[in-house]
């Protein structure tokens, strides 16, 4: 994905959503550690340009898959953008900060994800695995 000063963080998420439809990003003003929450007062509006949160930034390309690790990903977009970053994953009908599991790459987060919507469903006979 090309990024450029005039991406809006919406633009970010909706690529990512493309390619992980059970999890989602959020962008925060400050940083955080590896297996750290960020507090939801500390969350940017999706509406936001790059150029509004990082100045100085340019335009890059943006590559990442499902092999990526979680802290992985995060970092890059704070390494690349100059952007914090918390990937969420969809639990049933709730969004939770993988904070715990920032070790899993996005693959298996987005895995756990849709086995989570199953369960939303429990007529469904579906055989899945357990993280």
């Amino acid at each position: 994905m090309k990024v450029n000063r005039e991406t809006r963080l919406q633009d970010i998420q909706n690529h990512f959503t493309e390619l992980f439809p059970y999890l989602k990003i959020a962008a925060y003003g400050h940083g955080h550690h590896d297996h750290e929450a960020s507090p939801k007062s500390d969350e940017l509006p999706m509406h936001l340009k790059i150029s509004d949160i990082n100045p100085v930034f340019d335009e890059c390309e943006l590559s990442f898959d499902g092999a990526m690790k979680v802290s992985d990903f995060e970092s890059l977009i704070a390494e690349l953008l100059g952007i914090h970053v918390q990937v969420f994953r969809k639990s049933n009908d709730l969004w939770l900060q993988t904070s715990k599991t920032d070790d899993w790459t996005l693959e298996k987060q987005n895995g756990k994800g849709y086995r989570s919507a199953l369960n939303l469903y429990p007529e469904q006979d579906t055989e899945y695995d357990s993280d």
